[in-house]
């Protein structure tokens, strides 16, 4: 088995009734409130893990984090549609010319127990998310970072990462070389401050509670009863509290789908993103409902355990993923509302100015134009294991990661699918999320399902995960002509050139490897009271509820 770090998995990986149930729209916005409660009120769908901004592990706690804590920099939709850097935690920064200082002035701000924010409790949050002892999900990132890696694999001390407190106010973070995007990943969760302090007070129990951390962004958590409601209070020692006009934002857990919608139909709540198309065409006759159809920027997809006998041939990879309709999924499934995937790229995301899905690559339809009929592919690739190849004798088991309705509905379209298209026995294991995940990170599984979420806007954030030593997507699998081609791309500034190593990238994953099978590209139509106020839908704004107001209700 070759070296792979268990703290390096791209997380960001949600089931698919999960990540279209979620709240995805970002508001913001500015103007008077009148005497309008500044009462906003969602839902999630399950509880959020953990406040650990190193530790958390789903969307819903890294939605909550934007809120409850103060980034280095955010990303910010302007009135036209374009995304701007804003400085947050820190009130200046420079960048030295040959791209790998940065050095940060924090501003001025306060924790939500009074205690003054600084450069020392960047610098420690940052160490966090790589230290191998904190066993952090998102130490891939920042593996761009000098001697990150070597920290993370326990061969160095935390001490020589690149990551320090100049003083009270001045952070200063050395990478190894240049890296692309490492401007984006300023904005990013793991990049969060954390109280050194609170940390060792708390230990294992720090951010299990909302009074077990303490918080420096717009909000902090007033209270959260678990798996029932998480409510957020405006945090008044927040250094731009004047800006924050919400004084409260009830979340409440709703795990039923119509229930979420009835929610909204009745006023309950204020927004949501709908999956059903009757219910989409009900909301649309609501004129007091703003209807936005957006790209989530992410992808669903299936994948291989290749550590498992049967899926470390590289022709019964194959034949699993040609023999997936993905036209026909989307219609029955979806009932249309998603876009049938032939990369892991998706729609919404951008290199050079160009969404990378309407430059029309898809390695798996060339896969299929180049590849025998999916059935032979598996015989051929039974015959090279020394199995039986009769594939009606094969029973394959698929791990997905929800017990509800819908994942049932979706179990048995797979079971029909792959009887009928390779003659194979598939039996279906539902768990719930957190066992899902857990069998995910331990490889305890044959092959499985989830969505995949850019954590940036670029392409590399869907492929750096699949970097040998990361082995982030949990697969087993590594390839050291792809670990080249990643390299290159995020060094390289050529924004062409970049799409051509990540057409590379994907010509070896997807198509030569068959490493892993993009199924579909999550859209979302997104419903939202027209009085809640400069609604955001870019995939990637990080500003969260800070300028959102209620106005009209």
């Amino acid at each position: 088995m070759k070296k792979v770090s268990a703290f390096m998995k791209k997380i960001r990986l949600i089931a698919g009734a999960l990540s279209i149930l979620m709240l995805v729209g970002c508001l913001a916005g500015c103007g008077s409130s009148g005497g309008d409660e500044q009462v906003y009120n969602t839902y999630i769908v399950a509880d959020p893990t953990i406040f650990d901004s190193a530790l958390a592990t789903d969307t819903i706690a890294l939605n909550m984090l934007v809120n409850l804590m103060e980034p280095l920099l955010r990303l910010n939709e302007r009135e036209d549609g374009t995304v701007e850097t804003l400085e947050a935690g820190a009130e200046s920064y420079t960048v030295s010319d040959d791209g790998l200082t940065w050095t940060f002035k924090i501003r001025d701000n306060q924790w939500s127990d009074g205690v003054p924010v600084t450069a020392d409790d960047y610098a420690y949050g940052i160490s966090r998310v790589l230290d191998p002892e904190v066993g952090a999900a998102y130490s891939y990132l920042f593996l761009s970072i000098k001697n990150a890696e070597a920290v993370n694999y326990g061969e160095a001390p935390l001490e020589e990462l690149g990551v320090r407190a100049l003083d009270e106010k001045t952070l200063e973070i050395t990478l190894e070389g240049p890296n692309s995007y490492f401007m984006d990943l300023l904005c990013h969760s793991a990049m969060l401050p954390v109280r050194r302090d609170i940390v060792e007070q708390y230990g294992d129990a720090y951010g299990t509670e909302a009074d077990k951390m303490v918080y420096n962004g717009p909000f902090r958590a007033e209270s959260w009863t678990h798996n029932s409601e998480v409510v957020l209070a405006k945090n008044d020692t927040y250094w731009d509290s004047g800006s924050v006009r919400l004084e409260r934002i009830n979340y409440k857990v709703i795990q039923d789908e119509n229930a979420v919608y009835s929610s909204l139909e009745n006023g309950s709540i204020d927004s949501a993103s709908t999956m059903s198309k009757e219910w989409t065409d009900q909301f649309l006759a609501n004129d007091r409902l703003v209807h936005v159809q957006a790209d989530s920027a992410s992808t669903y997809y299936q994948y291989y355990n290749q550590y498992d006998e049967l899926f470390s041939n590289v022709n019964v990879r194959k034949a699993f993923t040609l023999a997936v309709d993905r036209e026909d999924l989307n219609e029955v499934i979806y009932d249309g509302m998603k876009i049938p995937a032939y990369s892991m790229v998706p729609t919404g995301v951008y290199v050079g100015g160009q969404e990378y899905a309407g430059l029309g690559v898809k390695p798996i339809e060339e896969l299929a134009q180049e590849s025998a009929d999916p059935r032979d592919l598996l015989v051929q690739g039974l015959q090279e294991l020394g199995m039986d190849p009769d594939p009606t004798k094969l029973t394959v088991t698929l791990s997905l990661g929800g017990t509800d309705q819908w994942t049932r509905t979706l179990a048995e379209y797979m079971q029909q699918t792959y009887k009928e298209t390779l003659g194979v026995n598939l039996e279906i294991e539902m768990l719930d999320w957190g066992a899902f995940i857990d069998n995910y990170y331990n490889y305890d599984y044959q092959m499985a399902q989830m969505s995949f979420g850019a954590e940036w806007n670029d392409p590399l954030a869907m492929l750096s995960s699949a970097e040998s030593s990361q082995d982030g997507f949990c697969i087993g699998w590594g390839d050291e002509r792809l670990d080249e081609l990643l390299a290159q791309a995020t060094a390289t500034t050529d924004s062409q050139e970049k799409i051509r190593l990540i057409q590379e990238v994907e010509e070896i994953f997807l198509k030569e490897a068959a490493c892993v099978c993009p199924l579909t590209f999550s859209t979302y139509d997104s419903f939202t009271y027209d009085y809640v106020k400069g609604v955001q839908y870019s995939n990637f704004v990080t500003t969260g509820f800070k300028y959102t107001y209620i106005e009209g209700k």
